[in-house]
């Protein structure tokens, strides 16, 4: 059995024993969650309380769509009940604000958000763009390119795709994390 067959498999338990632990009695979740918040966060559809608080102290979050674009709007939803403040900005032109932003050509989605000095390309998951924040790492931001099925704001068509999270910027880019 390999490294990542071991690991994913260790995840699916915890978070199967946290799920049931949840609905037997939510503080020994509460509790599991706090000294295991990476496999939670991995693995779950809702972000945990911890992104919250990170969510809390950011600083607000432009989310440039364009004006037809539904699943940008889901995940400015996802970001909003992780507990960011999001503002948004219709434009029929986002493809400019990351030229402007110095975002790859080949790591572009059709929505962009800019925190600070940080961006989110695409469909990343809440509790990635807070550990950018709480990490703040020597990078432009992170992205997930194309609209892999059962990222944030494309949940719902019965399957999961695994994607990665690439982080870049100028002569640096690599695997922030896979989902």
């Amino acid at each position: 059995m390999g490294k990542h067959t071991k690991k994913d498999s260790r995840t699916k338990t915890a978070v199967k024993i946290a799920l049931v632990t949840l609905t037997l009695g939510g503080g020994v979740a509460i509790g599991f969650a706090k000294h295991n918040p990476d496999i939670l966060l991995a693995q779950s559809a809702t972000p945990a309380a911890s992104v919250a608080g990170v969510a809390q102290t950011a600083p607000t979050l432009t989310l440039y769509k364009s004006p037809t674009c539904t699943c940008c709007t889901k995940w400015g939803d996802h970001l909003r009940e992780a507990g960011f403040k999001v503002e948004v900005v219709v434009s029929d032109n986002v493809l400019a604000v990351m030229d402007e932003k110095g975002v790859p050509a080949h790591l572009r989605s059709c929505h962009l958000g800019v925190l600070g000095d940080f961006v989110a390309v695409g469909h990343v998951p809440a509790d990635l763009v807070a550990r950018l924040l709480e990490e703040k790492p020597a990078v432009t931001g992170i992205a997930v390119p194309g609209m892999p099925i059962g990222s944030p704001g494309m949940e719902g068509f019965g399957r999961k795709e695994r994607y990665d999270v690439t982080a870049f910027g100028p002569g640096v880019e690599y695997v922030f994390e896979t989902r």
